[in-house]
């Protein structure tokens, strides 16, 4: 015959067992929906030839301590020309596979903060891309990948979800329209 000592101590296992599972920490994915990674400004027009500065942008994010981006392009009608951290997250390590490809259409851009106890939160700029029209009468889609861009927050450095708005470039038709001019002689 087993001691009610036995059943006592099956009792505290299951309270314990019981405890435990509802101790455990809240899912990592409890960050409130709302994160948006955006090409900023969504549209620009330019002319052949002008030169600008567009930024893919993080709104509403918490606790963000790192980042991988990759934006592709349809090559041939923009040139890259520089990109840069927009200083969101200002002090960190870069990648050294960060750079752009105008060949593929391509731009990869990863940071991560070192030595700063707890990740970043709101809204900014992640990188800026300054860019050429080069072809007259494209639009050119800025796409952020969704399977190789990441947001990773801290202490947990897991994923941050978020939304991803993409933008365009419109580069402005040549105007070809000729003014012809007679001359008027007046007496």
């Amino acid at each position: 015959m087993k001691t009610p000592l036995f059943k006592i101590q099956i009792l505290i296992s299951l309270a314990m067992a019981l405890a435990a599972c509802l101790a455990l920490p809240a899912s990592v994915f409890s960050q409130e929906p709302g994160t948006v990674v955006y090409i900023n400004p969504a549209e620009t027009t330019l002319e052949v030839g002008q030169e600008t500065t567009i930024a893919v942008s993080v709104r509403d994010v918490q606790d963000l301590y790192g980042y991988a981006l990759r934006i592709t392009f349809p090559p041939g009608s923009i040139e890259i020309l520089d990109v840069v951290n927009g200083e969101f997250l200002s002090d960190g390590l870069m990648a050294p596979t960060n750079g752009w490809n105008n060949t593929t259409g391509e731009i990869l851009f990863d940071m991560s903060m070192m030595g700063k106890p707890e990740g970043r939160d709101g809204s900014g700029d992640l990188i800026r891309i300054t860019l050429r029209a080069t072809t007259p009468g494209a639009t050119v889609a800025f796409t952020i990948d969704p399977v190789y861009s990441q947001l990773v927050n801290w202490p947990a450095v897991m994923p941050i979800p978020f939304e991803i708005e993409n933008g365009v470039v419109i580069i402005n038709p040549i105007n070809t329209l000729l003014s012809i001019f007679i001359p008027v002689i007046i007496k």
